[in-house]
């Protein structure tokens, strides 16, 4: 029975079911973080790229503030008048001077007209001389404006053109639809309270699943179902740095040559990432289950899972923002918004489009590359801290609100990586991700309406 078995050649090895990462990923990764951080301090295009788009977003954040104090104004005028004097701290420009001067006019009435010109001279003294926008200002204050001019002026100062009394002809110097415009803050400044009522409340419900959470882990009664020895892990590095690699590429490309070019960059570097693995030999199978592309202990469950771990991540995120709130304090010049804000002062079409980008397409995309594939190969030889930290932070670079934004979104970051971790499926974090990027972008949406 055993006659000849000496001769029985060996079977071929089993496929290897991890490799080690190639030693181009960090440079990489590092590389293109940079290269999208410094993009607009080294390029002229890439820098009024950046300027345009931190102007709608400032502007959609005073029309916000300013819908606010009207609607305050209905309610405590003395509050009123100290709150306009902090709004002209947001002046960095001709259209945000001539945006706070008409709000101004239009709620301090005979004294805010005064202080709207003194505004608008203050501006034309650091410009050296009125601009167009300035000057367009001034004229509505003195004489008004026709339905004409008004709406020629809209494409430029938006929701602050209705704020330009109508010329004597059309309306004999009284802001048309006033009642309108400050019935409309009220409802604004309803809403805002509510939503930080369910926020304060939000918060308060997080801090205690928090607390519940930690005391259970210290007891040894919690347990994640991440397996940080699954295999393959550290070949997602490779397929994380591709995808990198291809954003880096799309921005340089999209400004230079055209924006179509970035998003094939970016969807071309998301489908050759995820099939890294299977072309260096790996499974399907084995690739979905360590991306987290399963459904947990169930869809539905896993949804419910999402939804309460951005509860429980909320003090987290509260404590990145906090931070992110003192970078903003001290550079008071600079944007922390991101360029969908300044979107969402189109129409409708245009911030449902963005709401979709936001809520849906975002949620997808970065969970499986930040949560699935990058986080995957972290946990290889490091500890949840050391993991979520890392993947949170270079989360947070790649995002366009600045640096001064970055400890808000790294605490994002760190708490999607933590439902991860928990949950081990990507349907928690997309969920989570998802409702956090929802109630933002669709809440101020509505406000702005």
């Amino acid at each position: 029975m055993t006659e000849g078995l000496e001769n029985l050649p060996a079977p071929p090895p089993l496929p290897e079911r991890d490799r080690r990462p190639g030693l181009w990923c960090w440079p990489v990764i590092v590389g293109a973080v940079l290269a999208i951080a410094l993009m607009p301090y080294l390029d002229s295009a890439a820098r009024e790229q950046t300027e345009t788009e931190d102007g709608l977003s400032q502007l959609a954040v005073l029309q916000l503030q300013s819908r606010l104090l009207i609607g305050l104004s209905a309610i405590d005028r003395a509050q009123v008048a100290k709150e306009l004097d902090e709004l002209n701290e947001l002046i960095t420009d001709d259209r945000s001077a001539a945006a706070v001067a008409l709000v101004h006019a239009f709620v301090g009435e005979q004294e805010g007209r005064e202080k709207a010109v003194a505004i608008l001279e203050r501006q034309a003294g650091e410009e050296g001389g009125e601009t167009p926008l300035t000057e367009w200002a001034r004229k509505a204050l003195d004489v008004g404006v026709t339905p004409a001019e008004r709406a020629m002026l809209s494409q430029h100062l938006g929701w602050f053109a209705h704020l330009m009394p109508a010329s004597g002809e059309d309306g004999g110097g009284a802001v048309p639809r006033a009642d309108e415009i400050r019935r409309s803050g009220l409802i604004s400044m309803f809403i805002t309270a509510g939503l930080t009522l369910l926020v304060i409340l939000a918060l308060m419900t997080g801090v205690i699943l928090l607390v519940y959470v930690l005391a259970r882990k210290r007891r040894g009664e919690f347990s994640t179902a991440f397996d940080r020895t699954r295999l393959p892990a550290r070949i997602f590095l490779e397929s994380f740095a591709i995808f990198m690699a291809a954003i880096g590429l799309g921005s340089v490309g999209g400004l230079f040559l055209n924006p179509l070019v970035q998003i094939a960059l970016v969807l071309g570097g998301l489908a050759c990432g995820l099939l890294w693995p299977r072309i260096r030999g790996l499974s399907w199978r084995e690739t979905r289950k360590s991306l987290g592309w399963h459904r947990g202990r169930g869809f539905f469950r896993e949804v419910g899972a999402g939804a309460a771990g951005y509860i429980a991540m909320l003090p987290i995120a509260l404590a990145g923002i906090g931070i992110s709130a003192l970078l903003a304090s001290l550079a008071p010049s600079e944007s922390m918004a991101h360029p969908a804000v300044g979107g969402m002062l189109g129409d409708w079409p245009q911030r449902i489009f963005l709401f979709v980008l936001a809520a849906v397409f975002a949620p997808l995309m970065e969970e499986t590359v930040f949560r699935g594939a990058f986080y995957r190969s972290l946990r290889f030889g490091n500890g949840v801290l050391i993991a979520g930290l890392v993947n949170g932070i270079i989360f947070a670079a790649l995002h366009p609100q600045g640096w001064m934004g970055i400890p808000a979104l790294t605490a994002m970051g760190f708490g999607f990586a933590l439902i991860r971790e928990w949950r081990d499926s990507l349907i928690a974090p997309m969920t989570a991700h998802a409702i956090n990027n929802g109630l933002l972008v669709g809440g101020l949406a509505l406000l702005l309406d």
